[in-house]
């Protein structure tokens, strides 16, 4: 009579997830997770009877993701001080730019402030278009404030949504901001795009840029498209909107 062959218990599958989770080092969620999934597994195997292995990996998953915790919500605050830091300066670049009509190679400039969408960036016809109609309204831009700033929720993306204060010659208006947060991969930098920037007129209209027009979205089309395309044309959107209101003591104090 031949003895049974000796059995081999089965490794339990969630020991490797939460072994996975706890190695992830981009968010302390991620290890929270491998500890909760590492310790169901240990209970899993402890009461499979030998039927279930894999304790040792479910046991590295508690201790890896406890150990992981603190060291990623260190990384998660240095994150959020550089994005502060991020967006107080280079926003406020990225406004001066759009304002500086004068500017050498404006179409290059633009670029390296704005998102590009559908694979194109705001034509400097219609960012000179949208500055000439704000100067008109409120006259020369001084500078920039931010007044405050949310995360929006997008996992994919650092979104910023930002309420901003603009200073001109002789008033201020508020407006708002979307922007991008980046990792620049040649020094590892954080920077900051546009997505879209919009002023509140004197008048309680908005200009936004850019604009949501229906042919190319506010958006700037090739060079023989944009020869033959009249940028008078191109009515910056001029949409209500709801902004924070700022008391003018405050302004200046920012």
């Amino acid at each position: 009579m031949n003895p049974e062959p000796p059995h081999t218990p089965r490794t339990h599958v969630p020991a490797y997830i939460g072994l996975f989770c706890s190695l992830v080092l981009c968010c302390p969620v991620t290890s929270l997770v491998g500890v909760l999934v590492g310790w169901f597994s240990l209970r899993a195997i402890d009461r499979s009877e030998g039927r279930l292995g894999g304790r040792r990996l479910a046991l590295a998953a508690v201790i890896l993701g406890l150990a992981m915790l603190p060291f990623q919500f260190l990384l998660l605050s240095v994150y959020n001080e550089r994005s502060d830091e991020a967006i107080s300066d280079g926003l406020a670049n990225c406004v001066v730019t759009v304002f500086d009509i004068d500017g050498q190679d404006r179409k290059r400039a633009l670029e390296q402030v704005f998102v590009r969408r559908r694979g194109l960036y705001p034509s400097p016809e219609l960012a000179d278009e949208f500055v000439r109609s704000v100067t008109a309204d409120l006259g020369s831009f001084r500078s920039v404030s931010i007044v405050q700033r949310s995360v929006q929720p997008d996992f994919t993306r650092s979104l910023h949504d930002i309420a901003l204060v603009f200073m001109f010659e002789e008033t201020m208006a508020t407006g708002g901001a979307v922007c991008e947060l980046i990792m620049n991969p040649t020094n590892f930098q954080l920077e900051v795009r546009l997505v879209d920037l919009e002023i509140n007129l004197s008048d309680g209209q908005v200009l936004r840029l850019p604009a949501a027009l229906p042919d190319f979205d506010g958006l700037e089309t090739s060079d023989s498209q944009r020869g033959s395309a009249d940028v008078g044309s191109a009515d910056v959107d001029t949409a209500d909107v709801n902004t924070a209101d700022v008391d003018p003591a405050e302004a200046d104090q920012q």
